[in-house]
């Protein structure tokens, strides 16, 4: 807002057609150095500079201070003007910039009706930086305040192997969230075919061999019935010669089929599948013997929803809850930056010239209003005590520009409303 002061005293200055000149070291009561050697901030040359002293680039434009150790830009705000105006028929210049205030300034005295009565549609503008296409003030500014926002996008989110999530925000840093806590785990037990889910996304699968030793399970192939006892209940036996299957039950061998010769020509070369797929819902296998079909729509799926998604707007947490699940917190309180699209207004100043404004902002494109239908040379030379002003906003007390101007400057913070 200080800042905001001293560039609005320079562009009544510059319309009282340079009567009263107000300089920047004037108004910080500090030294204004200039060049091309800052470029950065952080810089230590040119040294011996006091604190608080500004460097202006003239390549760029950008402001430095020095902070007592090295040159650091004025601010890191990143806002946008927005409704930058002139009422032809109050004559009352307004600017607004964005998530602040709207400062207004009655130019009624430098009105000369009658000599140059033109307004806003009716002054043509060029813009050389290719920011707008309009070719008057009016559709200018209408097109600025129309495109310009603070929306920003995500442009990305990836989840690398680690279970980290990264997002990235347009104009913006990335964030990562640990998503580890969410994964699931399987852990083997012992006795009969179960899963217990303990309720934190951990599953128990119990094994159905009470000994868990994978080399004693294999099948046995021999000729003529099963003679042996197998050390574990479920072990199989094949008889080569006839195909019969058996099946040891612990106790005793059973067969498995109502046929003791389910392959009346023994060749085993003959019993190859030649298709095996899911068909709508069906496990189909095929031999030389035709096709079989199982539906599969008993068996589930394992497909859940996200339900109960909300974030605690005192907190920051967002809660995401899971279908059959536990849900899960992410405390994404550090996304909240509340208060950093703060700008100021740089290198306001008015070409005597040509009557053309230029209002500059940090971060931002600079644009310009030509003025030159409220210039009447010779006729209204008043300097900004002379000129009167009344703030129906209460944001001053005083009744000229001269005055409300240092009135302004004398209690104005950085702080915006």
């Amino acid at each position: 807002m200080k800042k905001l002061s001293v560039l609005l005293l320079f562009l009544v200055s510059g319309i009282a057609f340079s009567q009263t000149t107000v300089t920047l070291e004037d108004q910080c009561n500090c030294e204004v150095l200039s060049g091309i050697e800052v470029t950065t901030p952080g810089m230590i040359t040119p040294a011996g500079a006091d604190t608080g002293d500004i460097y202006v680039n003239t390549d760029t434009g950008i402001i430095y201070y020095w902070n007592g150790n090295s040159w650091e830009l004025t601010s890191s705000d990143d806002q946008q003007l927005q409704n930058f105006t002139f009422d032809p028929a109050t004559n009352f210049l307004s600017l607004n910039i964005e998530d602040g205030n709207t400062v207004t300034v009655n130019l009624s005295s430098l009105n000369n009706s009658g000599t140059d009565d033109q307004t806003a549609s009716e002054v043509t503008i060029t813009d050389t930086d290719n920011n707008f296409t309009g070719d008057t003030v009016e559709s200018a500014l209408t097109e600025l305040a129309n495109s310009s926002s603070d929306n920003q996008e995500l442009t990305e989110a990836t989840l690398n192997g680690d279970n980290e999530l990264t997002i990235e925000i347009e104009r913006g840093n990335s964030k990562t969230v640990d998503l580890s806590s969410l994964s699931e785990t399987v852990v083997a037990g012992t006795g009969a075919v179960t899963v217990v889910d303990d309720g934190n996304g951990n599953y128990t699968v119990n094994s159905t061999d009470s000994d868990e030793d994978a080399t004693n399970e294999l099948s046995l192939i021999g000729t003529g019935a099963p003679t042996s006892t197998p050390d574990n209940a479920g072990t199989t036996y094949v008889n080569q010669t006839t195909g019969q299957l058996y099946i040891y039950n612990g106790t005793t061998w059973e067969t498995v089929g109502g046929n003791s010769t389910p392959d009346l020509d023994i060749d085993p070369n003959n019993e190859l599948n030649t298709a095996f797929e899911v068909e709508a819902n069906n496990l189909k296998i095929t031999d030389a013997g035709g096709t079989l079909s199982v539906p599969l729509t008993s068996l589930g799926t394992d497909d859940q929803d996200i339900n109960d998604l909300g974030i605690n707007a005192t907190t920051n947490v967002l809660t995401v809850g899971i279908e059959d699940g536990a849900s899960q917190t992410v405390d994404l309180s550090y996304l909240n930056n509340s208060g950093t699209d703060d700008q100021d207004i740089k290198n306001l100043g008015i070409n005597a010239a040509t009557n053309v404004l230029t209002v500059g902002i940090e971060d931002g494109a600079s644009q310009t209003v030509d003025l030159s239908y409220l210039n009447n040379s010779g006729t209204d030379d008043q300097t900004a005590a002379e000129v009167s002003v009344t703030d129906t906003a209460g944001n001053f007390t005083a009744t000229t520009v001269e005055d409300a101007l240092a009135e302004l400057a004398t209690g104005s913070t950085d702080d915006q409303d």
